[in-house]
């Protein structure tokens, strides 16, 4: 189980403990992050320098990535994923596209579930 959660070095780190060990994720800018409902899993928006527009992962307790999050909104110009935030129960993905955004509803497996235009 996945608990005590916290950023460090001004967002960059991603620092949890799971199993009564110290497990982190370092990276170059800051990242957004999400604890999936049955704590066994994180959803990670990376840095947009790299993977984009498909930038979100869904890493295991242990920091193991298990899955890369597909960006639905590629073909209509998908830049990145912006953040990661839980809505009414739910996981929500932003998509950032050049003229709105979207929201990406996603399960605890990274599974897109819904996609909506935002205002």
């Amino acid at each position: 189980m996945i608990q005590n959660v916290r950023a460090e070095e001004g967002g960059k780190k991603l620092v949890w403990e799971s199993n009564g060990n110290c497990y982190h994720l370092t990276y170059p800018y800051p990242i957004f992050h999400v604890v999936t409902p049955e704590k066994d899993r994180l959803i990670v928006v990376e840095p947009d320098n790299e993977h984009s527009p498909s930038n979100a992962v869904v890493v295991d307790e242990l920091g193991n990535e298990l899955a890369r999050i597909n960006n639905p909104l590629a073909s209509k110009g998908a830049i990145c994923f912006g953040d990661v935030f839980y809505s009414k129960n739910r996981i929500n993905l932003i998509s950032v596209c050049p003229r709105t955004n979207y929201r990406c509803v996603v399960d605890g497996n990274g599974n897109i579930l819904e996609t909506h235009e935002t205002r």
